[in-house]
Protein backbone atom coordinates (compact mmCIF):
# COMPACT_ATOMS: atom_id res chain seq x y z
CA UNK A 1 0.00 0.00 0.00
CA UNK A 2 3.04 2.49 1.15
CA UNK A 3 4.36 1.53 -2.48
CA UNK A 4 1.04 2.79 -4.29
CA UNK A 5 0.86 5.87 -2.12
CA UNK A 6 4.06 6.64 -3.30
CA UNK A 7 4.03 6.13 -6.69
CA UNK A 8 0.08 8.51 -6.96
CA UNK A 9 1.95 10.92 -5.21
CA UNK A 10 4.77 11.25 -7.72
CA UNK A 11 2.10 11.13 -10.14
CA UNK A 12 0.29 14.15 -8.67
CA UNK A 13 3.56 16.09 -8.26
CA UNK A 14 4.43 15.33 -11.99
CA UNK A 15 0.73 16.62 -12.99
CA UNK A 16 1.20 19.29 -11.20
CA UNK A 17 4.44 20.46 -12.53
CA UNK A 18 3.03 20.13 -16.11
CA UNK A 19 0.14 22.29 -14.96
CA UNK A 20 2.35 24.96 -13.71
CA UNK A 21 4.46 25.24 -16.60
CA UNK A 22 1.46 25.51 -18.74
CA UNK A 23 -0.18 28.03 -16.12
CA UNK A 24 3.23 30.03 -17.00
CA UNK A 25 3.23 29.28 -20.50
CA UNK A 26 -0.90 30.91 -20.75
CA UNK A 27 0.45 33.55 -18.62
CA UNK A 28 3.15 34.35 -21.20
CA UNK A 29 0.41 34.30 -24.20
CA UNK A 30 -1.17 36.65 -22.23
CA UNK A 31 1.22 39.16 -21.86
CA UNK A 32 2.46 38.70 -25.44
CA UNK A 33 -0.86 39.15 -26.73
CA UNK A 34 -1.69 41.97 -24.39
CA UNK A 35 1.12 43.77 -25.84
CA UNK A 36 -0.04 43.37 -29.45
CA UNK A 37 -3.09 44.70 -28.68
CA UNK A 38 -1.19 48.29 -27.36
CA UNK A 39 0.84 48.42 -30.61
CA UNK A 40 -2.39 47.34 -32.34
CA UNK A 41 -4.15 50.77 -30.43
CA UNK A 42 -1.04 53.00 -30.94
CA UNK A 43 -0.88 52.58 -34.71
CA UNK A 44 -5.07 52.41 -35.33
CA UNK A 45 -4.62 56.14 -33.49
CA UNK A 46 -1.65 56.74 -35.96
CA UNK A 47 -3.56 56.23 -38.82
CA UNK A 48 -6.33 57.99 -37.96
CA UNK A 49 -4.41 61.59 -37.18
CA UNK A 50 -2.96 60.40 -40.49
CA UNK A 51 -6.36 60.41 -42.37
CA UNK A 52 -7.15 63.55 -40.48
CA UNK A 53 -4.01 65.23 -41.71
CA UNK A 54 -4.94 63.95 -45.08
CA UNK A 55 -8.37 65.23 -45.08
CA UNK A 56 -7.16 68.85 -43.63
CA UNK A 57 -4.57 68.99 -46.65
CA UNK A 58 -6.95 68.28 -49.27
CA UNK A 59 -9.14 70.85 -48.19
CA UNK A 60 -6.37 73.72 -47.73
CA UNK A 61 -5.49 72.43 -51.28
CA UNK A 62 -9.01 73.12 -53.16
CA UNK A 63 -9.15 76.45 -51.23
CA UNK A 64 -5.94 77.52 -52.64
CA UNK A 65 -6.78 76.12 -55.92
CA UNK A 66 -10.35 78.24 -55.89
CA UNK A 67 -7.87 81.58 -54.57
CA UNK A 68 -5.98 80.71 -57.85
CA UNK A 69 -8.70 80.64 -60.09
CA UNK A 70 -9.94 83.57 -58.93
CA UNK A 71 -6.96 85.75 -58.79
CA UNK A 72 -6.00 84.56 -62.66
CA UNK A 73 -9.98 85.52 -63.60
CA UNK A 74 -9.72 88.85 -62.15
CA UNK A 75 -5.90 89.41 -63.40
CA UNK A 76 -7.14 88.39 -67.22
CA UNK A 77 -9.97 90.75 -66.94
CA UNK A 78 -8.13 93.83 -66.04
CA UNK A 79 -5.41 92.84 -68.65
CA UNK A 80 -8.68 93.17 -71.16
CA UNK A 81 -9.65 96.23 -69.98
CA UNK A 82 -9.92 98.70 -72.34
CA UNK A 83 -9.50 101.96 -70.00
CA UNK A 84 -5.40 102.84 -70.43
CA UNK A 85 -5.00 104.64 -67.05
CA UNK A 86 -6.04 101.12 -65.09
CA UNK A 87 -3.29 99.66 -66.16
CA UNK A 88 -0.98 101.94 -66.00
CA UNK A 89 -1.91 103.00 -62.00
CA UNK A 90 -2.25 98.99 -61.68
CA UNK A 91 1.66 98.49 -62.59
CA UNK A 92 0.84 95.95 -65.56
Amino acid sequence: METRVSERTAELMAANSELQIEIVQREQAQQALAEMNLQIAVVSRKAGMAEVANSVLHNVGNVLNSVNVSVSLVTERLRDTPIEDLRRSLDF
